[in-house]
Order: structure tokens, then sequence, then C-alpha cells
């Protein structure tokens, strides 16, 4: 490696896009070490340059530029399949405005109401109009918050509390907190401006969950693990009447419900059912173990316990026979569950990457479960898709409750959260549930999807209905996944590359070689292939070992007998493993690990140059003369013109950590990972790359998980989403039918998307200054055909098809309200609309011609759609 790099960023500050007069915008800021947040000056000139950047942001403020904001837009609701004429209102358009559109998927605009908290809102409760928030991280405020609530659109904190609480309940004018190592506290509430503890009860361990049941209060403990049972009857003098102590680790999760109180423990990872009849003598009843889950919530309804798991199951356990419990089903949650409700129906499952999502349960908690031949239980997941909608938060969804059709979401550093939870429709192109979706490879109509030690083959020819192909085992983890030729090339972490053949129907493994690193340095131990790419007839890979960055050239022309060609081990500047990258475009390999980025000449793997610049796992593509890196902070683009000299010229900032980037047509797909910190959002960020020196985000898929890899087809994004599995989503789009008609309204055609439901409007001006309408446009399905009524499915029916048959046959048709389709044979009433096969012309009678159009929607296998463009207004295909 060079012993000289050069470390180059492009500082960046908000609301400032190009600055007219300087040519290198880049040049103005010194290089930044952002981990450290320190600057250093580069010159005699950086000076000048700072000095000339804030007096620019001075006189721009001084002569009172309008803020950019969009306040309205009108109409609001569009019809698929139509192009919708709005207009927008709001302040700072002018010629360099532009808009964009986007599908808003994680229902956003169902957000009514919003305030932040002095730390991270951990729990929640709410009671007469008031929500009692705790706040808590290792390092910033702790304590208890009062939000007055009644006026869910505008909440307002009422008081705060210093005080060191894990969990909340309130009974009356008392809220009772359990206080970690500070014991179970009441505070009196009577005056909520003026919150004061009143009396507190030690334990030995940390109280870490309380429930309160009329004159009682639950608590469980951790350390000096326990169940715990206290009189609540004088709250100024609270007493303990009953416990259990189980000594384990941690004995966290509660709920009371009939008499019994159900508490799980994350540890041993195990769930007990305790007889709470006489609070001075409990009794366990039933202990039920199962290493297979870790459960992270629980809560009880309609005689079956739901348990939230920290993998992604809600685990469904029959409780009507306390003594004898058994695990009847597992509902699929997208993402970690870390909290769940049940309400109306429905489950509603908090996870700290997506939000709140909601599962219907009606037909589980009702109807006796259906069974197969040989008496066991048909799994909810083999009978319907349950999952009907999921609402995106800004911030972690750590603990929610649901109360008269609202959700109050606890959410980390997005303070408080409430969400209107009446309508929980989810917009999707489509989805394909796994246990973790982490790498992903599309060619022509099929995806291969790397999930822990297997890869998943799925059929996408329908992007609404994806179908299961195939699922072999490899050895290792799929990090990464590269197709060529009807076969996939895996870098399977310590196993190296594993290569399958994925046109046979079993998709099994024809060759592999690995571990890489110690093929070509002995001493190298804890490597692990991470990322792979095909050029040429060669794989080039990568992996890394403690200390040390690996990457090879591999002959694969003969696939069961893959052989290294050359190779090259870099030192790493960091010490222990970290995921690398790699791209390979016009003779050039690019490879990236935590802080480096290495560009090499392939017919002979030298070394280039290298580079210092990242902060974090750097991903990679590669355009023409420029390379688009994303790692922790944002998206950077290099120009490569002169590999040699690879230099920065252009970076925006994007609001997650980067996990990968693609690059199509003009524009970036950096797709981000929220992981645990503020701020931060998963999904796949859609950048303008048209001027490489101003990249320009213009939207944002939101997705439930963490789109840990993307690929773009056309119009629709493919993510392999983490626990959420494979996700289908639409791709924002750019309006170009634009006219700025002043500084305060735009007139605009939007083009009819690809899904219906809420669609967020953005406008801006440049990487940073922009702002939205979210959720405000709202596209409805068009009214189906009026054929198509048993049931209205988009799909014309036998029966359905035999009744136009019938007015063919009668030689007219007519109004009739009473009629199942809302229509009768021969003449009558005609004040209503004609029906939709009468089209040619409009005059109440269903010719050959307009019969024999009705056959051809009854045969279309994929039903019919509105095209505005056919004479009778539909066509055949979904």
């Amino acid at each position: 490696m060079p012993e000289n790099r050069t470390l180059s960023f492009r500082a960046e500050m908000p609301g400032i896009g190009r600055i007219p007069g300087i040519s290198d915008p880049e040049s103005i800021f010194c290089p930044v070490l952002r981990k450290k947040r320190l600057i250093t000056m580069q010159g005699k000139n950086c000076i000048f340059q700072v000095t000339l950047a804030l007096f620019w942001i001075v006189l721009t403020n001084s002569i009172g530029l309008a803020e950019l904001k969009i306040n309205s837009v009108s109409p609001g609701i569009g019809e698929m399949g139509k192009d919708l004429e709005v207009t927008l209102t709001g302040t700072g358009f002018d010629e360099n405005t532009r808009v964009s559109m986007y599908t808003d998927a994680g229902n956003r605009n169902a957000i009514i109401g919003s305030v932040g908290t002095s730390g991270p809102a951990r729990r929640v409760t709410v009671a007469d109009g008031m929500a009692f928030v705790v706040c808590h991280d290792y390092e910033e405020w702790q304590g208890l918050e009062i939000i007055d609530v009644g006026d869910p659109g505008n909440p307002g904190i009422v008081s705060s509390l210093e005080i060191p609480a894990e969990d909340v309940a309130v009974s009356g004018k008392n809220a009772f907190v359990a206080a970690g190592d500070s014991g179970f506290q009441v505070v009196d509430i009577s005056d909520p401006a003026d919150p004061r503890i009143i009396s507190s009860v030690i334990f030995q361990g940390s109280v870490q969950e309380v429930v309160v049941s009329g004159e009682t209060a639950f608590v469980t403990t951790y350390r000096a693990g326990g169940f715990h049972i206290i009189d609540i009857s004088d709250p100024a003098s609270p007493r303990i009447i009953g416990s259990i102590e189980n000594h384990s680790y941690r004995a966290n999760l509660l709920t009371v419900s009939d008499g019994k109180a159900f508490v799980t423990d994350e540890h041993i990872q195990n769930l007990q059912i305790i007889d709470i009849s006489n609070p001075a003598d409990p009794e366990i009843i039933s202990s039920f173990d199962n290493s297979a889950f870790r459960p992270s919530d629980i809560t009880v309804s309609e005689g079956k316990a739901f348990v939230a798991d920290m993998h992604g199951d809600i685990l469904v356990v029959d409780i009507s026979d306390p003594t004898d419990l058994e695990i009847i089903d597992r509902l699929i949650s997208l993402g970690s569950a870390t909290n769940v409700a049940v309400s109306d129906g429905k489950v509603f499952v908090s996870n700290r990457h997506g939000g709140i999502q909601v599962i219907d349960v009606s037909d589980l908690l009702c109807r006796e479960r259906d069974q197969r031949s040989d008496g066991t239980v048909i799994p909810m997941s083999e009978l319907i898709n349950p999952r009907i909608g999921w609402f995106d938060t800004p911030g972690a969804a750590y603990d929610f409750v649901v109360s008269e059709g609202k959700a109050f979401v606890a959410d980390g550093h997005g303070g408080l959260q409430i969400i209107d939870i009446r309508n929980p429709s989810w917009p999707r192109i489509g989805s394909f549930y796994m246990p973790e979706a982490f790498s992903l490879a599309i060619s022509g109509e099929m995806a291969v999807v790397g999930w822990g030690g297997n890869i998943l083959v799925t059929d996408i020819s329908n992007p609404a209905d994806p179908q299961y192909v195939a699922s072999p085992r490899i050895q290792g983890r799929a990090y990464d996944i590269a197709l060529s030729e009807g076969k996939a090339f895996v870098a399977s972490g310590k196993s190296g590359l594993q290569i399958i053949d994925i046109t046979d129907p079993s998709a099994r493994i024809i060759g592999s070689l690995g571990p890489l690193m110690p093929l070509v340095l002995p001493s190298a131990s804890h490597c692990s292939a991470e990322a792979v790419t095909i050029s040429e007839g060669k794989v080039f890979i990568t992996d890394s070992a403690y200390g040390n960055t690996g990457f090879y050239m591999i002959d694969i022309s003969i696939p069961d007998n893959p052989r290294i060609m050359d190779s090259e081990v870099l030192s790493a500047s960091n010490w222990g493993s970290s995921e690398t990258a790699v791209f390979v475009s016009e003779g050039k390999a690019f490879v990236a690990d935590l802080h480096d980025f290495y560009i090499f000449d392939i017919s002979d793997l030298q070394l280039i140059s290298s580079l210092c610049i990242f902060h974090g796992e750097a991903k990679i593509a590669v355009s023409g003369k420029n390379a688009f890196v994303a790692d922790d902070v944002g998206l950077h683009v290099l120009d490569i013109s002169e590999p040699a000299v690879p230099r920065v010229i252009g970076s925006v900032d994007i609001p997650g950590f980067a996990r990968s980037v693609v690059v199509s047509e003009k524009k970036a797909f950096v797709g981000c990972s929220s992981g645990w910190s503020r701020g931060k959002r998963s999904g796949v960020q859609v950048i303008d790359i048209s001027d490489p020196e101003a990249p320009v985000i213009i939207g944002e898929v939101a997705t439930p998980g963490s789109a840990e890899d993307i690929t773009v087809s056309g119009e629709k994004a493919f993510v392999a989403d983490g626990n959420a599995g494979l996700i289908i989503m639409p791709l924002p789009v750019e309006i170009e039918n634009l006219t700025v008609n002043s500084e305060t309204e735009i007139s605009l055609t939007l083009p009819s998307p690809r899904i219906a439901g809420p669609h967020t409007l953005r406008v801006f001006n440049g990487a940073y200054e922009y702002d939205e309408l979210v959720g405000r446009v709202t596209y409805a399905e068009p009214a189906p055909h009026s054929a198509d009524y048993s049931p209205a499915d988009r799909k014309i029916a036998l029966s359905e098809l035999l009744r136009v048959i019938q007015f063919y046959n009668q030689g007219a048709c007519h109004c009739d309200s009473g009629s199942e389709d809302g229509y009768a044979p021969g003449t009558g009433d005609q004040n209503c609309a004609a029906h939709d096969s009468d089209y040619s012309p409009r005059d109440w009678r269903i010719s050959l011609s307009e019969l024999l159009r009705m056959i051809q929607l009854y045969n279309s296998p994929d039903g019919y759609h509105a095209d505005e463009s056919t004479e009778d207004g539909f066509a055949p295909g979904n």
C-alpha cells in the first residue's frame, strides 16, 4: 500500500447547495474527520474559502430569501390509470424548484401528532387524556414525562420528573414506576403539572416491569430475578405481600389477565403462568420452555397468549388449559418484534426498524382451528396472508399502546408519536417472507436471495406475487451473490466461494473454493468472504480477516473446479473484521473496506491507487468516469478519470447507514438501515447524479426491515430487507410536466403511479433544501367493471359472464337497485349509469361485439385493469 494517503472529504452545511461564483464547491470546505468532528485546515486558502462561504450564508439570509416550503396540494384525490393535474402552494419556489412523487409505503401520513421528549422515549401508557412516557438512555436524561394528548394532533409536555424509570403503569391519581435499581416508586399525579414521588419499595434486584390491577401492583425484577405482588391500597405506604424468587438472570416481561400473571424470561427463554388468585401465595402452575424464541413482550386475548419474538415472529400460545401450554401458530412480523398488542381482531406489533405493523387475526381468534387430515393444525401462514398494514415512524418504536383507534408510540429519539390506525392498509407491489434477507441478485425473471446458510430462488415474473422455486442449503452465510449464465456465485463468509446451478430444480452446489485467506496467507484466521462480482468470465471476490483485506481473481471456466488466478492482501488500518465491497468496470476493480478505497488494474491485479476517506463500511458502484461510494454518513462521488489520483467531487448526506448502492440511468439508489441510531431510517434513497458534483436526493422508499441489499429493474426496487424478507416496491419519480407560476404556486401533472394508496410529494432546490407533503395525494383504484360483482375482484367469473349473456339474449337491460349487480334483463328504468359492457354505442343493449369483449376479459387469466385509452375503459391483464 502507498505510504501517503490523501484524506479527502466534502464538508457539508445544511441549506447550502452550490454557491454561485465558485466552480469547485467541495473546495470551499476543509477535509473533515466526521467521527471526531474535527476540521483540519489544508493550505492558506482554506481560511479565505470558509470565510467566503460564511459570508454567502449571511448575505442570503440578510436579503430575506423565502424558505422552501410546500403547504398544500389540490386536488388530493386521483384515480389509478389517469394523470392528475394539481396545484401546489407554498413559498420559495423558483426556476430551480423540482418535484418528485413516491408511495407513502409506511403510511407516514397516518401520524397525526408528535412531540419531542427530553430523552429517548422507551415506554408509554395512556390514561385520562395524558400519556406517561418513560425516557432514558445510558448517557441522556432519564425520567418520566407527562404529555397532554387530549388533542392528539397537538400534544404538549405538561411536566417532567427526573427518575430512573424503566416502566410505568397508571391507576387513578397515581403513576407506579418500575425504577430499576431504585425499586418500585409511587408518583402522585393528581396535579399533572407537579408530579411528586410519595413512596417507594426497594428490591434486591432491578425492577423492570409493572402492571396494576385494582389495588395490587405486580412487578418483575432481574439479576436477583423474581415476580412480586405489592399492595397499593394505600399508595403512600405500599407493601410486598407475595413473591416468587426464580433467580433467573432476567424475568422482565409481564402481563396480568383473569387471575393469572404471565411472565416471560428473555435469558432462559420461557413462559410461566402464575396463579395470583391468592396474592399472598402466588404459585407457578405451568412453565413452557422454548429455546427457539427470544421473547420481547407478551399480551393475552381470547384464551391465547401472543409472545413477541426478537427474531421477528409472534408466537401464539393456547392458554385455555394453563397446565398444558401449546404453540398453535406463528405469525410473521416484518423485522425484529419488540412489543405486541391485540385490539378489535388485529395484532399490532412494533419493531425498532419499521414502526408498527398490523396483522389480522380475527379468523384466528374466532374460528375453530382448521386441521389437516392427520389432525394437525394448519398454520395460519398456510391459510391466508394476515398482514394488512404498516405504519412507519421516524425513530425506533420501543413501546406503544392502542386506544380508541390510535396508537401512542414511544419512538426512541422520535419522542412520542400518535398514529391514526383506523385505516392500516399497506400499499405494496409484492413481498416474500424469509427469516432474514441479507443479499440479493436478479437475472431476468429470477431473484436469488441470501438468508443465513441458505439461498432462496424466487420467480418474480409477477412482482405482485413472487413464487418459491428452490432453497438450497449452503456452507457458511450468503453475504453477497452474483449471477451469470444460470449460476449463482455466493460469497459465503468463512466458507469462501460457493457456486450453485440455479437452472437445476434442486439448485445444487456444483463448486466451491475456500476459506480464501488461508490459501494465500496461511497465518490468517477468522476470514470471511463478503463481496463478489463477475466480469469477463472471472469472479472477483473480497474477504476480510483480523488486520487484513483480501482481494482475489478466480478462474471459473471450469465451475466445479474454480482456482485463484491472482490475489492481493492489503494490511487494513482497522484491527478487526469489517465488511468489504467490490465493483469491476472497464478493466479496473474498485474495492472498499472499513475506511479505504482501492483501484486495481485487473490485467495483472496491480494496485493503482488508494484513498482513505470513508466512515464505516462502504459500498461501491461505478458508472463512466465516476465511482459512487456510500458509507455511514452519505453518498460520495469520485472522479476516477485518472485512476492514479481519484478525488471526491461531490457528496450528499443520507438518513441511514448504507448497506448497498446501485447506479442506473443517472440515478444512484442507496439501500439504508436505521440501526439503533438517532434520525436514521431504513429504506432506499433515490439520488439524482446527473450532475456528479451536486448529487440530490429526489425521494425515498421506506421499508419495514433494514435494506441490506437492493437491485433496481425498471420502475421497481427489489430489496433484501433483513428480517422483513424480499420487498418489491415502486421507485420515486420526478415530475417532468411542471410550471412554476410564482414564488408561491406550481402547476404540474402527476402521472398515474404503479400502485394505489397515499403518495408523498417532495419539492427541492438542491441537496439539502426540501420539504414534503407526506401521503397527501391518494390514488384510488377505479370502480370495477359492472359485470364484476360476485366478488368484485378484478376478474370476470363464469357466473358473471353468464349474467352478461343473459342481457344479450334478452336484447336489453335496465337499472334494478334490488338485484345483486344493480341491473336486470329487458327494458325499464335507465336512471343509472349504463352497464360497462354497453359501450359501442351506449344504448342499453349488449351487442355481439360487446359480448365478445366480455368473453375476452373472462378468458384473461390475470383478470383486467382500467385503461382509459381503450374503447370500453378496460383491458385484459393486471
